[in-house]
């Protein structure tokens, strides 16, 4: 953000107040971030159990059953606080856009009258991009590459521990051995 102000000292005012941080920051976006329409499932179940993909496979498979059982336990819960056929967060929706256009007032188009206010307006379409007339201000500003830079290859793998039910499991990489510590206190 400070490169991005360096370059124009109105770029945070307008980023921040006139389009919004929630618009422009995965941080702050306030919308269902990861969803059937962005992920796949198994995308998802790899993002879930990386922290246990090194567990010996019962405790893995112990650690997908309670996942899994608190997810249908989660929502057989708000299921049953449904009181229509729409999701809450769709009803709620649906609710806020009725009051909303209850001021409205509703007019009759015939289709001529529809197909007149369609193409009442003029649509320019752009000519050849030799032809065009920029502006040397504009031509005169410099566009710069993002700064950062994803490195290549897959990053390392951290020590991870996971405490579930009073049982702590240590995962440690020591010479190439993975190692795992039940411990129970």
């Amino acid at each position: 953000m400070q490169a991005l102000c360096s370059l124009h000292e109105k770029i945070r005012e307008y980023l921040e107040e006139e389009v919004g941080v929630e618009y422009w920051s995965r941080a702050h976006f306030n919308g269902i971030r990861y969803n059937t329409m962005t992920t796949n499932n198994a995308e998802s179940l790899n993002s879930l159990l990386r922290s246990a993909r090194e567990f010996p496979i019962l405790a893995l498979i112990e650690y997908i059953r309670e996942k899994m059982q608190s997810w249908f336990h989660d929502r057989r819960i708000d299921a049953k606080k449904c009181t229509s056929y729409l999701p809450p967060p769709m009803e709620e929706k649906m609710y806020d856009r009725y009051n909303e256009s209850k001021g409205f007032e509703v007019k009759a188009l015939s289709l001529d009258e529809m197909q007149k206010q369609a193409y009442s307006e003029y649509i320019y379409p752009l000519s050849n991009e030799v032809d065009w007339k920029i502006p040397d201000s504009v031509r005169s500003r410099k566009v710069i590459r993002p700064l950062t830079r994803r490195g290549s290859g897959r990053p390392p793998k951290k020590k991870e521990t996971i405490s579930r039910r009073g049982a702590q499991v240590s995962i440690k990489k020591d010479g190439g051995v993975m190692m795992y510590c039940f411990c129970h206190s």
